[in-house]
């Protein structure tokens, strides 16, 4: 077996990237991965690196990824990317058009050249991680579907016709709850095997008919297991409606996010033969107008609702707003688990402040995938620093003495590495368990805080016509790589409130909305006769006057 040292180190990278960023990922169908056969796995493609890490720690086997074949003659990076398992090609494998055919006058490389590498590492029991949409984006739906992966798998098996067993695909759907935001969830599925084999017994005369029926069918398990809207407005207003009607993200399983989210998207999409009714249409604006003030508000939805409650139609006077923030501050203060939280603060002070700096500063704005990324990768390093200066204090104040009494380098040593590993893990652990209720108990405090200064702010409403520009919600910039965009090409500007545009917006104009949100969201459903339940098991949070 082939150590792959760098792989291996990447993928624990990957492993405390994801446990750091997220509060939950859960994985289903790693039943459906084959133990032996040639495997493809062909992925949704929507946050960037996160995306090649949930590949890689998903499942036990390694997973190469393609890489630009020139950067291999690199003399620093070519080591480092063989170490990696990433596997050179010299033109893009997603833009294949036919069997042995060329690509835009890319050279005469025939398709048996041009997945030469992918082949061997298959044959080597390498599962081949291969990102069907071609480019990571920000977009309410699955942009497009590339067919390198199913060529992959088709050319291993020309190339290979008495291979036992045959090449399979495996399509893969990483659906995350919010992919930016700290402590969200993700939900990986690996679908159900498609066997090249039985397509290209249909056309075995015709490839290229084989890889398109094969990827038809891997657009449908991507489709069917991901979150797919026709625009940003139906987008946003399904996810007002799933925050209004369920609360907390966390309240809802993971089992059933894509299909309450779809179910929504569903009945606020308009129908191409019947117009909307004059109640979807209100309720869709409505839901639109509130993503787009809590947006500019920069307050998230549960801790809106943990501060103020739904059934409040308006601020509260200054006096009752003081005292909410008082109860808040003592939950987030004096909460036993806030409590037990403190001593892991400093040591993760680094992390959040490192990952706050990156997602703010360094990451495109209006690029969710790219924050995500940032976070999570320059959080690490912050996390890094944290643990070591950390350790190297209790070392000192602690263990040192201790140490100085062995008697040989290597008792000292193997001392040395035990503390650092129960230190890091203990600390590690710990985190992961009460992070979650502390940042929650947190964000809702400071959200109080807000709604109280915006009561002190002695503001007048904003006029319609100031108003209008924050009832749009801002969308992620657009991906220039994309094929076909059927949307604005050029970034759309939006307004940056100042602070007292912001303290007015509150005060004044955001629980309205929300007010008017949840009005027309229930005339709708009621329109619809939709329980606004969704699906069986969940309770009402509405009747219970919330």
């Amino acid at each position: 077996m082939e150590v792959k040292l760098v792989y291996r180190f990447l993928r624990q990278i990957s492993v405390w990237s994801v446990e750091g960023l997220y509060s939950q990922h859960q994985v289903d169908g790693a039943e459906n991965i084959p133990r032996d056969a040639p495997l493809v796995l062909a992925a949704t493609h929507a946050n960037e690196l996160l995306d090649v890490a949930l590949l890689a720690i998903t499942n036990q086997r390694f997973v190469s990824f393609w890489a630009k074949g020139s950067s291999f003659k690199n003399p620093l990076a070519g080591p480092f990317l063989v170490s990696s398992g990433a596997l050179p090609v010299n033109r893009n494998p997603n833009a294949v058009n036919s069997n042995n055919g060329n690509n835009n006058g890319q050279g005469n490389l025939s398709n048996a050249d041009l997945f030469k590498s992918t082949i061997e590492a298959m044959a080597r029991g390498y599962a081949i991680g291969v990102f069907p949409e071609g480019t990571s984006y920000t977009y309410p739906r699955i942009m497009q579907i590339l067919p390198g992966a199913a060529w992959a798998a088709v050319e291993y098996a020309l190339a290979r016709p008495d291979s036992n067993p045959g090449p399979v695909i495996v399509p893969v759907t990483n659906v995350y709850t919010d992919k930016s935001q700290f402590q969200s969830r993700i939900r990986t599925r690996y679908g159900a095997p498609i066997y090249v084999s039985q397509y290209l017994a249909r056309h075995p005369d015709d490839p290229k008919q084989a890889v398109k029926d094969i990827m038809d069918k891997v657009k449908g398990e991507l489709f069917e297991h991901s979150i797919n809207a026709p625009d940003w407005d139906t987008l946003y207003a399904a996810e007002v409606a799933r925050s209004l009607m369920y609360g907390d993200e966390s309240n809802i399983l993971l089992d059933h996010w894509v299909k309450i989210s779809q179910r929504l998207v569903n009945l606020l999409t308009t129908s191409p033969t019947f117009p909307d009714s004059m109640i979807k249409t209100r309720a869709k604006t409505a839901l639109c107008r509130y993503k787009a003030l809590q947006s500019y508000c920069n307050l998230s939805y549960s801790s809106l609702d943990e501060a103020l409650p739904t059934t409040w139609t308006h601020l509260p006077s200054r006096k009752r707003m003081l005292l909410k923030v008082i109860r808040h501050l003592g939950i987030a203060t004096l909460h036993p688990m806030s409590l037990a939280f403190v001593p892991l603060l400093p040591i993760f002070a680094p992390a959040y402040l490192f990952g706050w700096i990156a997602g703010k500063f360094i990451a495109t704005p209006g690029e969710p995938e790219g924050q995500a990324e940032h976070k999570a990768l320059v959080g690490g390093f912050g996390l890094g620093v944290g643990l070591s200066v950390t350790f190297s204090f209790l070392w000192k104040q602690f263990l040192k003495n201790f140490a100085n009494n062995l008697t040989t380098r290597v008792q000292k040593m193997g001392f040395s590495v035990a503390c650092a590993y129960l230190f890091a893990l203990v600390t590690w652990r710990s985190h992961r368990v009460l992070v979650r209720g502390a940042y929650t108990r947190l964000t809702t405090a400071l959200s109080a805080i807000r709604l109280l200064l915006a009561t002190l702010s002695p503001s007048k409403p904003l006029t319609e016509a100031e108003l209008e520009p924050f009832t749009h919600p801002p969308t992620p910039v657009p991906n220039a790589f994309l094929k076909k965009l059927t949307e604005e090409k050029e970034t759309v500007k939006y307004p940056k409130p100042s602070l007292s545009t912001r303290s007015r917006l509150i005060k004044h104009h955001l629980v309205a909305a929300r007010r008017d949100a949840i009005h027309s969201l229930r005339m709708f459903l009621e329109e619809e006769q939709v329980d606004v339940r969704v699906l069986e098991g969940y309770e009402d949070r509405w009747a219970r006057g919330r």
